[in-house]
C-alpha cells in the first residue's frame, strides 16, 4: 500500500497509467476496493476519480463488470484534462496525430487567409514576435539539445494568426488545441536543420500575412504542413 492519495492524486495516476499504456483499452482497471487498497483511498474518492475519468469518454462503468478503457477514439480529445493528459504522457497520443494533422490541413490554410485579410496591426506584432522567439530559440539550439522554448513559440505564432482572424471560435479553438499541437510541433521540432526549415516557413506564412496576399498566405499555410506530415512520418514512433 502507498502512503494516501487525495483525490487529484489519484486521478492523475490511473490517468497516466492509462495513457503510458499500462491499462490499454478494452481491458478492465482493478476494482474500486483494490484501488481504495492500493493507494490508501476511500471508497468515494476512488469513484470520484473513475468518474471523471468516466466523464471525459476514457472509461466505461459496466455494471457487475467494472471498470473498463474504451477506444481512444471514443475519448474527449478536446477536454482541456485530456489534452493535458496527452501532452504529459504523449506516449501513448500517436492514434490522434495523424487526425490532428488532417484537421489542421482542413482549416488552418483558410484560418491563415482570412488573417491576411483581417490581421490589424497589433495581430502582425504577436505574429512576428512569435517568429522572433523561434528564431531566438533555434540560435541557442545544438545538435545536443533543442531549446524547448522553440516548440512554445511555434505554438504562439499560430495561436497568433487564429487570433488575427478576429473571429472568436477561430481564437478559442486554438486554445483548446493548443496542449495537443504543442505535442504535435514537438515531435517535429528534432534537429537544428528542421528548427532551421521550420523558421522558413512560418517566415513565409508571415509574410504573406503581412503584404495581405491571401492565396500566398494560404499556400505557404499548405506547405508548412506538408513538412510537418513529412517530419512526422520521419519521427514515427510504433505503439
Amino acid at each position: 500500500m502507498q502512503g494516501a492519495f487525495n483525490r487529484d492524486d489519484l486521478l492523475e495516476q490511473l490517468a497516466r497509467s492509462i495513457f503510458t499504456g499500462e491499462y490499454a483499452p478494452g481491458e478492465f482497471l482493478p476494482r474500486e476496493v483494490d484501488i481504495c487498497h492500493t493507494y490508501n483511498v476511500s471508497r468515494s474518492t476512488a469513484r470520484s476519480a473513475l468518474q471523471t475519468l468516466a466523464d471525459t469518454g476514457i472509461l466505461v462503468r459496466i455494471s457487475g463488470q467494472g471498470t473498463r478503457v474504451r477506444d481512444p477514439r471514443e475519448w474527449q480529445l478536446l477536454d482541456p484534462r485530456v489534452t493535458h493528459w496527452l501532452t504529459l504522457y504523449s506516449e501513448a497520443g500517436q492514434f490522434y496525430m495523424q487526425d490532428l494533422l488532417d484537421f489542421r490541413a482542413s482549416v488552418e490554410p483558410f484560418v491563415t487567409m482570412e488573417a491576411a485579410t483581417r490581421a490589424s496591426a497589433a495581430d502582425l506584432h504577436a505574429i512576428e514576435d512569435a517568429l522572433s522567439g523561434m528564431e531566438a530559440a533555434w540560435h541557442t539550439s545544438d545538435t545536443g539539445h533543442i531549446d524547448p522554448l522553440f516548440d512554445v513559440f511555434d505554438v504562439a505564432f499560430h495561436e497568433a494568426v487564429y487570433a488575427a482572424t478576429h473571429n472568436v471560435i477561430w481564437t478559442q479553438l486554438s486554445h483548446v488545441l493548443k496542449p495537443i499541437i504543442l505535442a504535435q510541433v514537438a515531435r517535429t521540432n528534432r534537429t537544428t536543420d528542421s528548427l532551421l526549415e521550420s523558421v522558413a516557413c512560418h517566415r513565409r506564412v508571415f509574410e504573406a500575412i503581412r503584404l495581405r496576399e491571401r492565396r500566398q498566405a494560404g499556400e505557404a499555410t499548405q506547405a508548412m504542413l506538408d513538412r510537418t506530415a513529412a517530419d512526422l512520418a520521419t519521427n514515427a514512433v510504433a505503439f
